[in-house]
């Protein structure tokens, strides 16, 4: 059997954490956390293959800033990392792959999107 592929999702809104965990959970290996801080943490203790990053935290450090953080850790540096926000358009897409996200998916999202997003991405 394969081993599933690790995700660190990071997202302030309780309900998207619900979401994801129930698109995601026989698929892939998810931890959940709601701050940047715990994020940075969580990184530093464990090897992801993906983080998924709400954009707009309430926190002092946003989704684009965390990403910047993460990848300093070389054993982040080439892992992929999706953007996700609600406040956003499609459009806003091509500003956060030329800010260094390997994708971005507007919320809200259905299964298969985020699935197919994350099939694309990883293959």
């Amino acid at each position: 059997m394969e081993k599933l592929k690790k995700i660190l999702l990071v997202d302030d809104e309780d309900i998207c954490i619900k979401i994801f965990r129930l698109f995601l959970k026989t698929t892939y290996e998810l931890t959940c956390c709601e701050t940047p801080k715990k994020a940075i943490l969580l990184a530093n203790e464990n090897i992801y293959d993906i983080f998924i990053l709400d954009i707009y935290l309430r926190d002092n450090i946003d989704g684009k800033k965390l990403m910047k953080i993460l990848k300093e850790d070389k054993k982040n540096k080439y892992k992929i990392f999706i953007a996700t926000t609600s406040y956003s358009t499609g459009w806003d897409r091509y500003k956060y792959l030329e800010f260094g996200f390997d994708e971005f998916l507007l919320k809200p999202f259905d299964k298969n999107n985020l699935l197919g997003t994350l099939k694309n991405i990883t293959s």
